[in-house]
């Protein structure tokens, strides 16, 4: 039994949408349901900087989602043209599932063409380049779950960044802005062998595998947020942390230019 309504939760919410140029860039189908995979765009001018922002690669990871709608259904004037992927994984969606239907790891099969969801997010990007991008993402911490030894699941929000010099990081303002704001961030020395340094996971160009993040760096941008919150958290919070960190960082590219 489907957990959410892709056609009510995200294709209704997409085609509602105002002042954006809404896209249906590919299906996604199996057996019997199609599911439409949406591209969403504010252009602010011609010559301005593009950001892509991508979110739900994970189907039970749905804060990037909402975070990625209610960003995008509020008022906003950073001078960026914007390209929403918000559900990259539409039937993990429906179903709160972290893979697709064939029990696949979008996230871990980047480079495979085969992959439908895979496919047409390829395809969609193909040629575009970006001044950064955003992948969002939630992680659980549970321990005993196959990714922790116990002990080691992370504590609070964490953020990988990749980039091909460590001294371009603009995560350490994010993250003194949340510990403002009251978001616990991770304190342990290191997640799944990456060395965290204050809750920022540097990652230089060769370092993520086979995932969307390491694709977007070795074809269109060289720079990559990869903010994860927790699952543990109330969905507002979740919801709003993600929120934040995007438009913290739009606001230091902007100043950055």
């Amino acid at each position: 039994m489907s957990m959410r309504s892709y056609q009510s939760d995200v294709a209704l919410r997409m085609r509602s949408l105002k002042g954006a140029n809404v896209q249906e860039i590919g299906n996604v189908k199996y057996k019997s349901n199609v599911y439409p995979v949406f591209s969403v765009r504010t252009e602010k001018g011609k010559k301005l900087p593009e950001v892509a922002v991508f979110a739900t690669i994970h189907g039970d990871e749905p804060a990037g989602f909402h975070a990625s709608m209610e960003f995008l259904e509020s008022e906003h004037d950073y001078p960026f043209n914007l390209t929403f992927i918000p559900c990259l994984n539409p039937y993990g969606f429906e179903n709160d599932k972290h893979e697709n239907a064939d029990d696949v790891n979008l996230n871990r099969v980047f480079n495979d063409n085969s992959v439908q969801e895979v496919n047409i997010i390829k395809k969609f990007l193909n040629g575009n380049k970006y001044l950064f991008a955003v992948s969002m993402h939630e992680d659980k911490p549970i321990v005993g779950n196959g990714v922790y030894p116990n002990g080691k699941n992370p504590n609070g929000f964490y953020m990988y960044e990749l980039c091909p010099r460590k001294g371009d990081i603009i995560g350490n303002g994010i993250i003194r802005e949340l510990k403002y704001q009251g978001i616990e961030i991770c304190t342990k020395p290191d997640i799944e062998g990456w060395k965290n340094e204050g809750g920022i996971l540097w990652a230089p160009r060769d370092r993520m595998g086979k995932t969307i993040e390491q694709h977007m760096i070795e074809n269109h941008t060289n720079h990559v947020l990869n903010p994860e919150t927790l699952t543990s958290w109330d969905m507002q919070k979740r919801v709003s942390t993600q929120k934040q960190v995007l438009n913290s960082s739009l606001e230091k590219f902007y100043k950055s230019q």
